[in-house]
């Protein structure tokens, strides 16, 4: 199963156990916008996730099923300064 399917049951889950659907929205979606702005375009979420992680040295906080918000945040973090370098 996908990273994107595994993202969508967990979330659902939670939407299920009385959570916020924008939670769901807004993960996938910085998650998507943050790899397109470091140039991890692949089509397939996962695939482009665990790309970067390689690249990033980020391999050994990656979980199978799980984002970890210490990574959405770096990338978020590294996409941020990418813009401010280059804001074409």
């Amino acid at each position: 199963m996908s990273l994107a399917d595994r993202l969508v049951l967990a979330l659902t889950a939670g939407d299920n156990a009385g959570g916020d659907k924008r939670g769901r929205q807004s993960s996938a979606k910085r998650l998507r916008n943050a790899l397109d702005t470091l140039g991890w375009t692949n089509p397939d979420l996962e695939t482009a996730l665990m790309q970067c992680s390689g690249v990033e040295n980020l391999e050994e906080r990656m979980v199978v099923g799980l984002l970890d918000p210490v990574v959405l945040k770096y990338l978020e973090e590294r996409a941020e300064l990418a813009t401010i370098v280059d804001p074409t």
